[in-house]
């Protein structure tokens, strides 16, 4: 696989559960040890209410509401911290009832020349079936969805469109919806495909096993969002 000049690698983890957005803050933060002095001192906060929770801490950006908790990075040399203040949280919020969990990954990179983002575009939205109602036809986004490869309940979702003359935008989400199967489908055939990522009720069983995904499978679903990205940039030409 080409190594893949980025423009930009950001991360945003989000927990889907049931969140009191009012306890969250810089300070709390600091209190519990999921941040040091240096994040607390330059923390930026743009709301913190009943409702919703928003603010910045250097390299970690958070977003609370009542229903979702979502951490992020745009540091690719953070994104293990990000995930480690989320598993705290979680941590110290033992009894919080959850119901699913993703690991998003958005990624930008530009390619050399034109026919190198044509080719991309033609490779992921062949323009045939199109022409005879579009003059011209070109990509402007697309994505597609597959199952998981693990045995957790969900699916891993890529999202490709184009950023400005010769920008491509990736977006990798790693859902989960923190139940077991006993196996995945095998076929577009299967009854169950189109079922395998419908949130079930947030329950406070689920947690460990989103504390579970987070400490072992973290990495896997990073290198999977890189592999996803040298193949659509290597479609463009680049070996």
């Amino acid at each position: 696989m080409p190594t893949v000049p980025l423009d930009s690698d950001s991360l945003t983890i989000v927990v889907k559960g049931h969140f009191k957005a009012a306890i969250f803050s810089p300070a709390w933060l600091w209190k519990q040890e999921l941040i040091g002095p240096e994040e607390y001192e330059a923390a930026v906060v743009e709301i913190i209410s009943p409702d919703v929770a928003k603010f910045s801490c250097l390299w970690l950006n958070c977003l609370i509401t009542g229903d979702t908790l979502q951490f992020g990075t745009n540091d690719n040399d953070e994104f293990e911290r990000v995930r480690d203040a989320v598993v705290g949280v979680l941590r110290i919020l033992d009894q919080t009832p959850v119901g699913a969990l993703g690991i998003n990954r958005a990624v930008g990179f530009h390619v050399e020349t034109i026919s190198e983002w044509h080719a991309i575009g033609d490779a992921l939205t062949p323009k045939v079936p199109w022409e005879e109602v579009l003059k011209l036809p070109g990509m402007s986004n697309i994505a597609m969805w597959g199952v998981r490869e693990d045995l957790y309940k969900g699916r891993v979702v890529i999202a490709v469109e184009p950023a400005g003359e010769r920008g491509v935008s990736i977006i990798h989400n790693d859902h989960y919806d923190l139940t077991m199967v006993e196996s995945q489908a095998t076929s577009r055939d299967d009854p169950n495909l189109y079922n395998a990522a419908l949130m079930g009720t947030a329950t406070q069983e689920k947690l460990p096993v989103a504390l579970e995904i987070l400490r072992d499978s973290f990495q896997a679903s990073i290198s999977r969002s890189t592999q996803a990205v040298s193949h659509i940039f290597a479609i463009g030409g680049k070996k």
